[in-house]
């Protein structure tokens, strides 16, 4: 009888812990089920967030209407040199305007929801009558300043837009003009660096083959340095005539800027570009009434 109810026991307790054991795998398997369905669940609501976002992105974008222009209508492509409040007796007063002044020319174009173009949309707008924003406009600066990267550099970013600078070659890592490093810098984030021709000299004194000697060599030079193909060019002092146009265009360039003071058209022709001057001279006053009216 002691025999048999050994037995009895050691069944009892096998059943007791095949019991225990299946109670334990099914409860795991409970918990594994339900965390994959909240994964699941998780994943299906992230997705329908996303295509929501998406969705709502598209319909924000599709539901801006920005007033654009044709190249029947003229750009303000303003021309700057040197930005700051330091008196270095290497730029002319009359080629210096304040922090402030930048700054503030910078924060009303922010505020009035204008568009600052880069020359290459500028060249597809006048060339190819690619529309751009009503309110667009180009910022430059002639002869590579080193303010440019100190002083209009950190503003440019504050405000999002872009610039394009013409360094004349000769002056690149002398006193007060940027260096090798600081253009390449520009040049990596959004600011486009393209020729002020080589020799920082009234290009239209020279002879045509001194000409096209000094375009080209900017030109090769800029191209090496920045590993690009500088494109655009500007004319030191504005001067230009009609051999400075030709050879231009046999140096490689696509488009030449002067300083004649107007808003740019495509019927100045590809190689005389006006450009709107702003000086130590010219209020917050004069700077809105350039940038809005063509024939300030």
């Amino acid at each position: 009888m002691k025999n048999i109810e050994k037995k009895i026991i050691v069944i009892s307790l096998v059943i007791l812990l095949l019991v225990i054991i299946y109670a334990v795998f099914l409860n795991l398997d409970r918990k594994f089920f339900a965390r994959n369905k909240n994964s699941v669940e998780t994943k299906v609501s992230s997705d329908n967030l996303n295509n929501s976002t998406d969705n709502t992105t598209s319909a924000n974008i599709s539901s801006q209407n920005v007033k654009t222009k044709n190249n029947d209508q003229g750009v303000p492509v303003i021309m700057y040199h040197s930005v700051n409040d330091a008196n270095e007796p290497s730029v002319k007063s009359t080629l210096k305007i304040s922090t402030s002044s930048f700054d503030e020319q910078m924060k009303y174009l922010k505020d009035n929801n204008y568009t600052t173009l880069t020359i290459d949309e500028l060249y597809d707008f006048l060339i190819n009558n690619k529309p751009v924003p009503e309110k667009s406009v180009v910022l430059t600066f002639d002869d590579g300043y080193e303010d440019n990267y100190t002083n209009v550099y950190p503003i440019l970013k504050k405000y999002g837009f872009t610039a394009t600078i013409f360094p004349v070659a000769c002056l690149v890592g002398t006193d007060n003009y940027l260096t090798t490093d600081q253009l390449k810098e520009l040049q990596n984030n959004g600011i486009d660096i393209e020729s002020g021709t080589y020799v920082n000299s009234p290009i239209a004194t020279l002879d045509a083959n001194n000409q096209l000697k000094n375009l080209e060599q900017s030109k090769s030079y800029l191209d090496n340095l920045l590993n690009k193909k500088v494109k655009y060019v500007s004319y030191p002092f504005g001067s230009y005539n009609k051999t400075t146009l030709e050879e231009a265009s046999k140096a490689g360039y696509l488009l030449g800027f002067s300083r004649d003071g107007k808003w740019t058209y495509k019927t100045d022709g590809n190689f005389k570009l006006s450009r709107v001057y702003i000086g130590p001279n010219q209020t917050e006053a004069d700077f809105e009434t350039r940038i809005t009216n063509p024939n300030y």
